[in-house]
Order: structure tokens, then C-alpha cells, then sequence
């Protein structure tokens, strides 16, 4: 209490609060009078909600910088706050953006929103939707040279930084510019032959632009040249207008109606294939069904399993975690829902936090929370659901009497009445897998095999040889246990990958036999699928890893580490932008991840051309980068792409003094880029920084 009385008095006195108007306090409480603040991301989000040209002018005026920018405190928890605001502020102010830069195109200002869209770019420069934006405004208000002045830029930085091309949709816009007609004889474009203009908002897809180029090709006659002999020169513009209107209407009607029809039932069928996961859809796609799905159904409930509490013999409360953990488990099967991993609840010590601060902490709104009373085979479990939104009144699910040798048809059936109490409904086939989860109805193999689990999550070499033997004694307990046989390949394939076995190849192969085993006894384990993509992946059978890693987010869509793992795999396969989906998914599914995750989301981001948001990551809160080759060389290669070479050659200093034998080519190849032109471009951006070829 000294302390605090300190800390107030300091807070008051540089605030210059001497009549205590602004810090209020009384005897069991403490706050802030926000009455007499003025928070700049206060107001930005009250002028964006607002809307309005003028409103959002001023909102996009207020952002000068980063969230918070120069802040840094030594706390990984900030760290990982604050890199969540940023991204989610940027988005914010990239959305006022695209909304300020429609409104002024809707009120016929085509200068104001070239202006709004220069800034977009600034903030996005690789946003493509916003340059397609701008190229229909440029041929709209006559200026077709800056149309494609603007591409010709956007194209060669995309090329210098990424070594890649524009997306189709932005080709077809140039297409459809330059087979417009050519400038007349005294310089100036004709303004009555641009092709209409292709705007849209920079964070809706391209699919949805209210106009699209003219069609092109043999579907359109040729608009016929305006003539002297034909027009007088005051009839120039009218005459090409009523050409163009009577060239299209030479196009049956039935084609235009024919074709967007086409267009709509293909995007309601691919609406409709992700709609049960909407992560495993194309970026702009997948926001757009979690809209919709939102919408219609609403906002999915989200839930974390407390640790139960045990009581009684000594076993009791090894029960009890087996029974909190299994009904983590068995709820990350429901695809309608928003299931928190085990791992990260473990980390909240839910007897000194109200249920209120460890729902915020964890991102969800209900808890279930229960204990379990156990004297030898007999067992009583009472189960409780707390809603936070409704103060801290815990809902009764229900009390279990069972035996303990029933252990999993207790979970399942406890399972069951938490979806129906929360009113979740179930696709085909999520019940019976509820039921079937673990594949085994012996405990002791069970046990076994979670243990070893929690043992290869450390990923070092005396850890994974532990935990092999822990699958292996599960196995030995039931053969039949498709479980522990994907867990024990996993040993195999960690060992090959990071160079633990002398035999990489023959630690590849092995993993491949026990992840077939595993399958022979349960097709329907994500887990396992998982597994495959990865051997895959490193097999270099990118058809296989792509269709395996979506088999397993499918079967088990709130499996945190299915969808990070599928994520790995479409970075190695030229698909970043629906990586970055699934490690944001994976990360909301662990809200405090492993190390990996934070690599990972680094590398999405790098490969979506941000090098500079893959380096803030990588070097956020002092993390312990040294310690893990991945990191390190993510980082030296993020470096290299943003020409920080200083920064990146005392990476790879750091690299050589860890890791002596390090070399660039073997790195990249297990596992490899499909791409070729991939693995030469990270390459060479390593071989710049200095690492040995």
C-alpha cells in the first residue's frame, strides 16, 4: 500500500493533478476520469464509426505513425499486445482509407481520391486493389498515361522487392487501358474513348468491382474511328460514345446475363465449400464468408476449459487435468465454435484471477469450469458455465457420476451438453468423432500418449527422445491406438528436421510408416493428416502437403497447431497471404503461442512483401532469438530485403557462432520452395548478408 500511495502520488504530481480531478480513488478503488482525456485513437474510432468525407478526412489525419510508436517495455506480454494493436490499428486506418477514397470518387472528386489512394500505397505499398482504384480513376478524368505510369512503377517495385508479377486482375485493367485508343495528334488523350472506370474500395475484392473493363477480343466489333468527314469536330466525343453504345449493344443481352450468372454461381459454390472453415478460403474470400457467416448465424461462441479441481484419493487431481484436458480436445471438433488450446489456458491461474479478467486474457466469453471428486473407481464430476457478459454466475451443465474406467464416455457426454447448452449446432460427422476422439478406451495408453505430447512440444533433442519412448509405451499398452502411432512419427520427422538423426532420410521415411499406420487405424484424426502434410512437405510432394495440411484444418478447425502447420506448408508453396489467415487463427486459438507461431507469422508477413513487420516481430521484446536457428535466419533474410545489411551481416555472425557448419543451400532445401525462383531469391538474400553458400 506504501508503494501504491508512492506511485499515485508521482502519477498526480507529473500530471499536475492537484486537486485529484483526473486520478480518482477512494478506499477500494482507483481510476482514471476519462471524462477530461482526449485519446487520439479515441477519437479516430468515433469518426470512422461516424463517416462521412469529413470525418474520415480528419480520422486518416490523426495517424501519423505507429500505435504507441517508440514504446517498448520489457514485457512479452506487451510485446505481444502491442504487435496485435498495431496490425489491427493499421487495418482500421487502411479501411478508412478505402472507404474515404469511395466516398470521394462517389461525390464525382476524382483528384481527392488519387490523393487518398497515394496514401493507401504508402502505408500498403503492395495493396493492388487500391492501384486498380486508381488506374480507373486516371482513365476516368482523361489521364490513361498516368494509368499506366502508375502500373509500369507498382510493377517494377513489385519485381525489385518480391520477384513476382501483378495478380491477373490488375493485368487485365492495364489490358483493357492499352488497347484504348491512342492520344490524338496534339498530345491529349481523348477522354471519350477511356475505357469506364474500374473503382473500388482497396479492402474489397477485386471480384466485387461495381464496373469491370470492357470485354476484349473477338466478343466486341472495333469502335469505329471518328472522321472529319464523318463529325464535326464539336461532335467528336458524342459520336465515339454512341459508337461504343451501339458496338455493345451488337452483343446478345443473354451473353452478359449468361456470364454473370456463371460468375455468381461459381462464387456462391466456393462460398459454400468454405463456409464451414472459412480460414482455408483465398484472403479476401475468407473475410467475406466470416462476414456473411457472422451475419446470418452470428458471432460464434468462444470458450476456454479451466482446470478442473480434484479432491480425494491421490490420483484425484491427475484426474481431474485428464478430464479438462480431453473436453478441450473433444470441443475443438465443433467447426461453429471458438475452442482456446489447453496450452494456453494452463498459464492462467484461474483460483487468483475473477472469471472476468481471465475471459479478457484469453479472448472468449464463456468458462467452463467443474472438479472432479474421486475415491478409487468412483468418480463424481459436477460441471459449471460461466457467461462473462453476464456478470460471474456460473450456469449449472451438470453432475457425473461415473466409474473411472468410463473416463471417456464421461468427457463425451459432458462435451455434448456444453455445445447444446451453448446452442452450437453440429455438422455431420462432428458427433460421432466427439465420441471417437481419442481413439483408444484405455487410460493408461492415453496418459501415455499425452504425456509424450507435452514432451515434443519442447522440440530438443533429449526432450524428443523421452517422449518416443512415452508413444512406444503407449503403443505397447494399445496397439490399436492410432494416436500414439502419429505422435511417435512426429518424434521421427522432428529429429529429421533439425538434424538430430544421423539418418535423415531413413528418420523420414520411418515417419512416413507410422503416419500410414496411423491412418490404416483412423482416417479421421486431423492430427494425423497434419502429420502427412508436413512429411510431405519436406518430401517436396507439394500436392500432397497442400491437400493433407486442408484435410486436417477441415476435420479439426480449432486445432491451433493443424492450422499453423498447414500455414508452414502454403508459405513453401507460394501462398502467404492464406498463411497469414491460419497462423492468425492459430494464434487466436492460443492466445499466448508457442515460439514457432511468432516465427512463423513473421515469415507470412515477409512473403507478403513486409519485411519491416517480420523484423519488429522477430526483435520485439528482447525475444531470445539466438536460441533457435529459424528465427535467426528468417530474420538475417528480412534484413537482407529491406537493405538493412549491417543489421543482417550481425545476424549472421550470430548464425556462424551458434551454428559453425551453417549452411545457406542445405537450409533450403529440407524443406524446399516449390517455387525455384523462391529458393534463389531467399538465396541470394542470404549469401548478400554474408552466410556461406
Amino acid at each position: 500500500l506504501d508503494n501504491l500511495r508512492t506511485c499515485l502520488w508521482s502519477l498526480r504530481k507529473s500530471l499536475g493533478d492537484q486537486d485529484h480531478p483526473l486520478v480518482l480513488s477512494e478506499r477500494e478503488w482507483i481510476r482514471l476520469n476519462s471524462e477530461l482525456l482526449e485519446v487520439d485513437v479515441w477519437r479516430f474510432n468515433e469518426l470512422v464509426k461516424t463517416g462521412g468525407i469529413d470525418c474520415l478526412g480528419q480520422a486518416v489525419e490523426i495517424c501519423s505513425g505507429e500505435l504507441l510508436e517508440g514504446l517498448d517495455l520489457e514485457s512479452e506480454e506487451f510485446s505481444e499486445w502491442i504487435r496485435d494493436e498495431r496490425s489491427r490499428f493499421s487495418d482500421l486506418l487502411l479501411d478508412a482509407l478505402s472507404k474515404l477514397m469511395r466516398a470521394h470518387e462517389e461525390a464525382g472528386d476524382k483528384d481527392s481520391a488519387l490523393a487518398v489512394g497515394q496514401k493507401i500505397l504508402r502505408n500498403d505499398p503492395f495493396n493492388e486493389i487500391a492501384l486498380r482504384a486508381m488506374m480507373g480513376l486516371y482513365a476516368a478524368s482523361g489521364r490513361r498515361n498516368m494509368a499506366l505510369q502508375a502500373y509500369r512503377s507498382f510493377a517494377d517495385n513489385l519485381q525489385n522487392e518480391l520477384s513476382v508479377e501483378p495478380e491477373a486482375e490488375t493485368q487485365d485493367v492495364l489490358r483493357a487501358l492499352s488497347e484504348a485508343a491512342p492520344a490524338s495528334s496534339d498530345g491529349a488523350e481523348s477522354r471519350d474513348r477511356m475505357p469506364p472506370p474500374v473503382v473500388a474500395s482497396a479492402a474489397e475484392p477485386a471480384a466485387s468491382l461495381s464496373q469491370a473493363p470492357p470485354p476484349r477480343g473477338e466478343d466486341v466489333q472495333p469502335i469505329p474511328e471518328a472522321t472529319e468527314q464523318e463529325t464535326p469536330p464539336r461532335s467528336v466525343g458524342l459520336k465515339a460514345s454512341r459508337s461504343r453504345i451501339m458496338s455493345l449493344l451488337r452483343v446478345p443481352i443473354w451473353a452478359f446475363a449468361g456470364a454473370a450468372s456463371i460468375a455468381l454461381v461459381a462464387l456462391i459454390i466456393i462460398a459454400i465449400t468454405f463456409w464451414r472453415v472459412p480460414a482455408l478460403a483465398p484472403g479476401w474470400l475468407s473475410q467475406l464468408i466470416i462476414t456473411v457467416k457472422t451475419e446470418f448465424e452470428g458471432k460464434p461462441p468462444s470458450i476456454a476449459v479451466l482446470p478442473f479441481r480434484g479432491y480425494g484419493d491421490e490420483s484425484a487431481k491427475v484426474f481431474a487435468a485428464a478430464i479438462s484436458d480431453g473436453i478441450t480436445t473433444t470441443l475443438s471438433l465443433t467447426s461453429n465454435m471458438d475452442v482456446i488450446s489447453r496450452v494456453s489456458v494452463e498459464g492462467i491461474p484461474p483460483n487468483l484471477l475473477p472469471a472476468q479478467k481471465i475471459a479478457q486474457k484469453l479472448g472468449v466469453r464463456y468458462l467452463l469450469e467443474g472438479s472432479v471428486t474421486k475415491f478409487g473407481d468412483s468418480v463424481a464430476v459436477r460441471v459449471g458455465l460461466i457467461d462473462t457478459h453476464e456478470g460471474e454466475k456460473t450456469v449449472p451443465i451438470g453432475t457425473y457420476e461415473k466409474r473411472a474406467k468410463d473416463f471417456f464416455t464421461l468427457q463425451g457426454e459432458i462435451t455434448l451438453n456444453v455445445v447444446t447448452s451453448l446452442r452450437v449446432r453440429l455438422t455431420e460427422g462432428e458427433q460421432e468423432r466427439i465420441s471417437q476422439q481419442h481413439g483408444t478406451k484405455n487410460f493408461e495408453a492415453w496418459r501415455l500418449a499425452t504425456q509424450g505430447q507435452k514432451l515434443l512440444r519442447e522440440l530438443t533433442a533429449s526432450e524428443n527422445m523421452r517422449a518416443r519412448r512415452d508413444y512406444e509405451a503407449a503403443i505397447a499398452e494399445d496397439p490399436k491406438y492410432a494416436g500414439a502411432w502419429t505422435g511417435l512419427a512426429w518424434t521421427y520427422l522432428v529429429a529429421a528436421r533439425f538434424g538430430w538423426s544421423k539418418d535423415r532420410a531413413g528418420a523420414l521415411k520411418k515417419s512416413s510408416q507410422l503416419a500410414n499406420k496411423s491412418l490404416a487405424l483412423d482416417d479421421r484424426r486431423a492430427a494425423t493428416y497434419a502429420l502427412l502434410g508436413s512429411i510431405a512437405l519436406f518430401a517436396g510432394q507439394y500436392d500432397v502437403a497442400r491437400r493433407t495440411g486442408e484435410r486436417s484444418v477441415e476435420l479439426q478447425y480449432n486445432d491451433a497447431d493443424a492450422a499453423a502447420l498447414y500455414a508452414l506448408t502454403l508459405t513453401y508453396t507460394g501462398e502467404p497471404r492464406k498463411a497469414f489467415n491460419l497462423i492468425q487463427r492459430a494464434i487466436r486459438l492460443r492466445p499466448y503461442p508457442p515460439r514457432w507461431y511468432n516465427w512463423l507469422l513473421a515469415r507470412a508477413y515477409r512473403l507478403r512483401g513486409r519485411p519491416g513487420k517480420a523484423v519488429e516481430l522477430l526483435t520485439a521484446g528482447n525475444r531470445e532469438t539466438d536460441k533457435s536457428i529459424a528465427p535467426l535466419v528468417e530474420l538475417a533474410t528480412a534484413y537482407s530485403e529491406m537493405g538493412a545489411k549491417i543489421q543482417g551481416r550481425a545476424v549472421a555472425e550470430e548464425i556462424r557462432r551458434i551454428y559453425p557448419g551453417f549452411s545457406v543451400k542445405n537450409w533450403l532445401i529440407i524443406p524446399a520452395y516449390e517455387d525455384p525462383e523462391d529458393t534463389k531469391r531467399d538465396l541470394k538474400l542470404l549469401l548478400e548478408v554474408g552466410l556461406t553458400k
